[in-house]
């Protein structure tokens, strides 16, 4: 707020708070003016106006104080005296007034002098207060990043390939857990689309085709079946080894192609 010519204001340090209600949080500033007048006269306090953001109409609101009327009188009177000599009186007056007025003046400034050292402490104990939080931030941030690639290393280490995962099952002779390894071998390893064990059939030689009907059978059979894993991971041994020979002999070194400038003979 800026007082009008004529009128003096002196403002204590404001207050902020926030009030906590039901899903809104308000915030509060209080402030504290001294207003004092230099001269008779009728003043006008300036329109406080401060926006906020309304929530339920979701739009920017304007809170208003209307204009205040101010009159500042007695400042030109002088009061009647019994004093005999009223010369004497009005000689010595104005050094009064001017003593009155020159305590006024030094008082406010004064008594600013407490308020701008409480603002000072309470501004360097919020600086302090944001390096705390934002060191603690930092550190909490980091712990929590060094966690992630704790638990990420961890898991790499504990995890078992599926080709080695679908050997262990074949070698236990566990139908079930050599279905999910080739479900697991043809999904990240080979990337085959659709990832699925007939995809892989489609594709495979004869004794894979074997090993894997073999397989489905006595998963999907009504009566148990005895299930021997060493002819699906023989088979899968195979058609790796065929597919490592088939991509050698398909390199372009390999492909015997015709000399460009045959030597003569």
């Amino acid at each position: 707020m800026k007082p009008p010519m004529g009128i003096k204001g002196y403002a204590n340090q404001p207050e902020f708070r926030n009030d906590l209600g039901g899903n809104s949080v308000i915030g509060m500033r209080e402030e504290k003016w001294v207003l004092m007048g230099t001269a008779d006269g009728n003043y006008v306090l300036p329109e406080i106006s401060v926006d906020w953001w309304d929530l339920k109409a979701k739009k920017m609101q304007t809170a208003r104080i209307e204009p205040s009327a101010l009159t500042v009188t007695g400042l030109g009177q002088s009061q009647p005296s019994s004093d005999p000599n009223p010369a004497a009186k009005a000689n010595t007056e104005p050094a009064a007034n001017n003593g009155l007025l020159t305590a006024t003046e030094e008082r406010v400034p004064s008594s600013q002098a407490p308020n701008t050292s409480i603002f000072k402490s309470w501004l360097f104990i919020a600086l302090i207060a944001l390096v705390v939080i934002s060191l603690v931030g930092l550190g909490a941030w980091l712990f929590k990043r060094k966690s992630k690639a704790t638990a990420i290393n961890t898991l790499a280490k504990t995890s078992i390939a599926p080709l080695q995962a679908l050997k262990q099952a074949c070698q236990s002779n566990d139908a079930q857990a050599a279905f999910q390894g080739l479900q697991a071998w043809i999904r990240e390893d080979l990337q085959l689309s659709p990832a699925t064990i007939a995809t892989l059939r489609a594709k495979a030689d004869l004794p894979l085709k074997q090993a894997l009907d073999d397989l489905s059978t006595v998963l999907y059979a009504s009566t148990t079946h005895v299930w021997e894993g060493e002819e699906l991971w023989q088979a899968v041994q195979n058609y790796l080894h065929h597919q490592s020979t088939d991509s050698t002999t398909s390199s372009p070194s390999n492909l015997g192609l015709v000399e460009l400038y045959p030597s003569e003979s």
